[in-house]
């Protein structure tokens, strides 16, 4: 499975206190989590069936993440988490490059700028598009230029995101183009992109002008237009990708619940808690665990950060174990960051400073930047990508 289609931006949790009552909660908790496991009711004497359980249920991944960091720490792994993505907005591969700027657009819109620029002379296309779709989010009033010229680049994608740019800088002179790109253009992967702007641009309007997509020839293409009429509200691509997340597999189910994720939708729920508790497959459940972390619920924070801390890749000839390594600590990363419980930091910090897939360490980095902003704990001085 791959975790986006090209171009696109791709519990049982413990008390931490056990005085008192707490420790009552702490146990009927440490069963609950363990009676999986042991898979019938046993009538073992209470001191030694918490001999057995207790360690069984750590085992299971029950147990409250690591201790939390401290202040001065809190403020240091934030700082090494912008200056990750920032040096790999440079690094010699352009997927590297892509995902850095997909980063800084959806954690850090305003501190990107100087790297959105930087992007728009580089010579991969989705580079390019990249940098003109985070350059449409933080709209920086004095690229509107550039971006116009940008406009008429040779790689229709490019000019797509171009034109979303102006869009939103307050150009809407060639917002039009967008719905030929959509419906006429030859290449899938240019229709796929059109609709994913008109779904970003935020404006129902676009809803009726998707629908005449759906009917596209290329599946891909019908699925990008889904997410975005769901992003746009539709009831329709809701209850449409909700079938798709259950009566499908592998890669589309994948899609389909990120997708109902970037909708935000309560709907969608049941979805993702049958495929947290049942799917056999860790891209599966991870993204659920993503999905349900949007809708404020931390089931799967035990599990996400047990996959970033201890994946063992299976032993499948047809997919290599460096990409089995990359896509599920990827998108442990995304749950821990749909999540947003500070518990978890101190392992993101660790796959930043020590994963050796560049994709993974922005993963992680985001995850930390993102799990800082909602977190109220105060950092001793705010970070900006100026410092760097």
């Amino acid at each position: 499975m791959t975790d986006r289609p090209p171009f696109q931006s791709a519990t049982c949790e413990l008390p931490q206190r056990t005085s008192g009552r707490t420790f009552n909660r702490l146990w009927h908790r440490l069963i609950a989590c363990a009676a999986p496991a042991i898979g019938r009711r046993h009538k073992t004497p209470f001191r030694v069936a918490l001999f057995f359980i207790l360690p069984l249920a750590l085992a299971c991944g029950c147990a409250h993440p690591s201790k939390p960091l401290l202040p001065e720490e809190r403020n240091e792994v934030e700082r090494q988490a912008l200056l990750t993505i920032t040096t790999l907005a440079f690094d010699p591969s352009a997927a590297v490059r892509m995902r850095a700027i997909e980063a800084l657009q959806d954690i850090a819109p305003e501190a990107g700028v100087p790297y959105y620029r930087e992007s728009l002379n580089d010579d991969y296309r989705g580079v390019r598009f990249a940098a003109l779709m985070a350059i449409g989010t933080a709209c920086p009033p004095d690229l509107l230029d550039r971006v116009r010229q940008l406009a008429e680049d040779p790689e229709t994608s490019v000019r797509a995101a171009a034109i979303f740019a102006m869009h939103r800088l307050g150009d809407k002179s060639r917002t039009t183009e967008l719905a030929n790109l959509l419906l006429n253009d030859p290449r899938p992967e240019v229709r796929a992109n059109s609709a994913m702007i008109l779904g970003r641009l935020g404006e129902e309007g676009a809803l009726a002008l998707l629908e005449l997509a759906l009917k596209d020839r290329d599946e891909s293409v019908r699925l990008q237009v889904l997410e975005a009429m769901a992003r746009l509200g539709s009831n329709k691509a809701v209850r449409e990708l909700g079938v798709i997340g259950i009566s499908n597999s592998g890669q589309k189910i994948v899609f389909a619940l990120r997708a109902l994720a970037a909708s935000r939708r309560q709907e969608a729920r049941e979805v993702y808690e049958f495929h947290f508790a049942g799917s056999p497959y860790d891209e599966v459940r991870l993204t659920a665990a993503h999905g349900l972390g949007t809708l404020g619920d931390a089931s799967g924070l035990a599990f996400a950060l047990d996959r970033l801390r201890s994946f063992r890749p299976s032993d499948n000839p047809d997919d290599p174990p460096q990409q089995q390594h990359a896509r599920v600590k990827m998108l442990a990363s995304l749950a821990l960051e749909s999540i947003g419980d500070p518990a978890g930091l101190r392992v993101l910090k660790n796959v930043v400073q020590a994963d050796p897939d560049p994709s993974v360490r922005i993963a992680a980095a985001r995850a930390i930047l993102s799990i800082a902003k909602r977190d109220p704990f105060p950092l001793r001085q705010p970070v900006t990508a100026s410092q760097y």
